[in-house]
């Protein structure tokens, strides 16, 4: 009698976490705009109307990432947060529910990661938006550089964001714009892109650029007049500089 309850209370369990699992299939398909999908979903999940949703996407290189996945929880359940967990094309993604914080709030509930890259998107419309959300974490997994672990907002990572969703633009998009210093010798290119890179983060300050870099300030005003020259482009056009600052973005993916 006992063992027979004990596989009913199974086999009941195996069904929901099946229906669970169906709904959010659904939803990452983009059902939870149908307002009889999104009644099932609030009924099934416990979600309420009202209830703010993001989506939560782990990339990751590990066959088993069960107990990181129960570190996460139990901080969410600290913070009243419900999640849900499902695997799709090889990510493993969360349904998160409830009175939501903030993108970089929820950040550092999955901070460290262990297992992977991880990215994390609220939801603008709730259910009904859930499709975008997840579309949108997976994007901003995909800007941290393999083999990383870390955890990133959407909210922070939109230009690589904008890259990483058009793979047929990135190269066309480096190739235009650092092709000629990319051309350089290996050492010399190096040297060049280091140094844009820290002329972008710094505004195009070549006294700040040059005390990140170690060296002197007329040494960093010589480097930005071969990029300018080998390039064509100048760090005081604000196209160019959009333009130069996304290239570095999608040479680093």
């Amino acid at each position: 009698m006992i063992e027979a309850y004990r596989r009913e209370t199974s086999r009941m369990q195996r069904q929901d976490l099946q229906r669970e699992q169906g709904l959010l299939d659904g939803l990452v398909e983009g059902r939870g705009a149908d307002p009889a999908f999104a009644d099932e979903v609030y009924a099934a999940l416990g979600i309420g109307a009202d209830d703010a949703v993001a989506c939560v996407a782990l990339i990751h290189d590990r066959p088993d990432v069960g107990d990181e996945l129960a570190t996460a929880d139990d901080r969410l359940d600290r913070l009243g947060i419900v999640a849900r967990w499902h695997v799709r094309s090889g990510v493993h993604y969360g349904l998160l529910s409830g009175q939501l914080p903030d993108e970089d709030t929820l950040v550092g509930v999955f901070t460290p990661p262990g297992a992977g890259r991880m990215g994390v998107a609220l939801s603008a419309d709730g259910i009904a938006g859930f499709a975008t959300a997840f579309q949108l974490a997976c994007r901003a997994a995909e800007t941290v550089p393999r083999g990383a672990r870390r955890v990133v907002a959407v909210s922070e990572r939109l230009p690589e964001v904008l890259i990483a969703g058009n793979p047929l633009v990135a190269p066309r998009l480096v190739a235009e714009a650092l092709g000629p210093v990319l051309a350089q010798p290996p050492a010399q290119a190096e040297v060049l892109l280091e140094t844009l890179d820290a002329l972008l983060r710094h505004d195009g300050s070549p006294t700040h650029a040059a005390s990140e870099l170690y060296c002197h300030r007329n040494t960093v005003i010589y480097r930005l007049k071969q990029i300018e020259q080998l390039t064509g482009r100048s760090l005081g056009n604000p196209r160019d500089k959009l333009l130069l600052g996304l290239a570095l973005m999608a040479r680093a993916r």
